[in-house]
């Protein structure tokens, strides 16, 4: 029997996401696997633009800089960090690191083109967390 359960589908998600080509086979320079973070039943989603190098490197969202002050305003709201990252869902726009803006400084914004392919992963990502609230970054 298949285990189809919102969790099961969820994590059946999650493999889809860790092992997606679809950039890389469009020509598109990007850096996998896919980071994000959290479960089924979390009530808050954060869905920032793209990892970053540093995200990218130790697989987890909002690691560096951003997370510093994401989970700072997050603190000023009474928030906890620890509680956030264990309770809650982490994604992004597009799933991979896309590399180095054309100036050398910064990470480059991804395409139109790459926000499309990944689209269909954060549609799927909603409505299985199905969160009470959504905080785009």
């Amino acid at each position: 029997m298949i285990d189809s359960t919102p969790a099961a589908r969820l994590a059946e998600l999650h493999a889809r996401m860790r092992l997606c080509r679809q950039c890389l086979d469009g020509g598109h320079e990007i850096y996998p696997s896919a980071v994000f973070s959290g479960q089924h039943g979390a009530r808050i989603m954060t869905i920032g633009q793209a990892p970053g190098i540093t995200e990218q490197q130790v697989n987890r969202p909002f690691n560096a800089g951003s997370g510093t002050r994401l989970f700072q305003w997050l603190g000023e709201a009474g928030i906890d960090e620890t509680w956030f990252r264990a309770t809650q869902y982490m994604t992004s726009v597009t799933k991979c690191y896309p590399g180095r803006g054309k100036s050398g400084s910064g990470d480059r914004v991804p395409s139109r083109a790459e926000q499309q392919l990944c689209r269909p992963f954060l549609e799927v990502e909603l409505a299985l967390v199905d969160p009470a609230l959504i905080i785009p970054i």
